[in-house]
């Protein structure tokens, strides 16, 4: 439950990101249908539309997240996968008001999402990775107070 990941500090569920999350999307680039592709990119159209909206584009962030997660085919991996999303999200929500926030988190997902399309799990894993370590960066001065 995502509440149980937010009794852990930042670097442990930081690294656990790392290590799952890039497998399940590591897994999606390669077991991804072409129905998955096409939510993807409509999510990301969703997205475009929310470039000046933080919550609304939380709301697409998190729907993107999941249906990456899902189309890894491990359910069990994509469940956990999620639960690690959702750590301190009162404090992601802080940061994605920052300016050039939603922006940069859009650009991320754009890059995932051409990795996955071309099937590439190696290219989807960076992408993936790349994109949780602008979340651990720019999350931390929120939960010390100094965003």
């Amino acid at each position: 439950m995502a509440r149980a990941v937010n009794s852990y500090d930042i670097e442990s569920v930081h690294a656990a990101r790392l290590l799952v999350d890039r497998q399940v999307v590591a897994d999606a680039a390669r077991n991804i249908d072409d129905a998955g592709i096409v939510v993807l990119e409509a999510l990301l159209e969703a997205q475009t539309e929310a470039l000046d909206d933080p919550v609304r584009f939380l709301i697409s962030d998190r729907e993107f997240h999941v249906a990456l997660y899902q189309a890894s085919g491990n359910p069990l991996l994509a469940d956990i996968s999620t639960d690690l999303y959702a750590y301190m999200m009162q404090y992601r929500r802080e940061a994605m008001a920052s300016p050039g926030a939603i922006a940069t988190s859009y650009a991320d997902h754009v890059a995932i999402v051409a990795a996955v399309r071309a099937r590439d799990p190696e290219a989807a894993a960076e992408a993936f990775a790349a994109h949780t370590g602008r979340i651990y960066t720019t999350t931390q001065p929120y939960m010390k107070g100094s965003g």
